[in-house]
């Protein structure tokens, strides 16, 4: 189920994110994971957290760096659970993307290029 994320969800998601998405929220913000989660959720008009039996598994939106930005900044974030919903996240990916430029009409984002997978 996909649900507008709350800031509880931090918590219950930050300990649990894959080894890639800690590192990648170490190397952008220099904070840790948990941290670097609440301020982007703060930054970000929309977001949702994706839930399995009750828990979150991951979270995304789009972040907005200043109130003036009309570049909005996607992100996503998961434990290694995620990966089992892959195809479902993609299937969903176009209307969030379109909810997304909604926001801000250009999306652009950065990655960890330790991440093949993301890459």
């Amino acid at each position: 189920m996909v649900r507008t994320a709350f800031p509880g969800d931090v918590e219950e998601l930050a300990g649990r994110l894959r080894p890639e998405d800690a590192r990648a929220a170490g190397a952008f913000t220099g904070m840790t994971p948990q941290e670097a989660l609440a301020f982007t959720l703060m930054l970000s008009p929309r977001a949702w957290t994706v839930e399995v039996g009750g828990r979150p598994v991951a979270m995304f939106g789009v972040a907005l760096p200043t109130a003036l930005a009309d570049v909005g900044q996607p992100w996503l974030v998961g434990t290694p659970e995620m990966s089992r919903y892959g195809r479902l996240l993609l299937r969903l990916a176009r209307s969030y993307l379109i909810a997304m430029r909604r926001v801000a009409p250009r999306l652009a984002g950065l990655m960890d290029a330790r991440d093949g997978k993301a890459v």
